[in-house]
């Protein structure tokens, strides 16, 4: 237990870590993350939440991103067998409000 544990506390950090980052381009950016990680801890997913499509879209083709990501996974110790199957994209908050009546759940599902 106390693996998992200390896996949900790194994710926090990475969560942290990720939306110190973004904030430096896109102040109002927000973070969230699920996964069956207690099953192995490749099976994370890490979504950014932008404002704007044009904000997505700019962050998701900056050639740099990904890289960026990964980086972050490795400073906050995420384990290394893992981090390049770990998933980052990016949505909008208007993407989901005009395609999914605002419900991010639906958005993610």
């Amino acid at each position: 237990m106390a693996a998992g544990r200390d896996l949900q506390s790194i994710i926090r950090r990475l969560e942290n870590a990720v939306r110190d980052a973004v904030r430096q381009q896109f102040s109002d950016a927000g973070v969230f993350s699920f996964g069956a990680v207690e099953i192995d801890p490749r099976h994370l997913a890490v979504w950014i939440r932008t404002r704007t499509d044009a904000d997505r879209d700019s962050l998701l083709g900056d050639p740099a991103f990904l890289p960026r990501m990964r980086a972050i996974l490795a400073e906050v110790g995420y384990p290394q067998a893992a981090i390049l199957a770990v998933g980052f994209t990016a949505q909008s908050d208007e993407t989901v409000n005009r395609d999914f009546g605002g419900d991010w759940w639906l958005c993610v599902k």
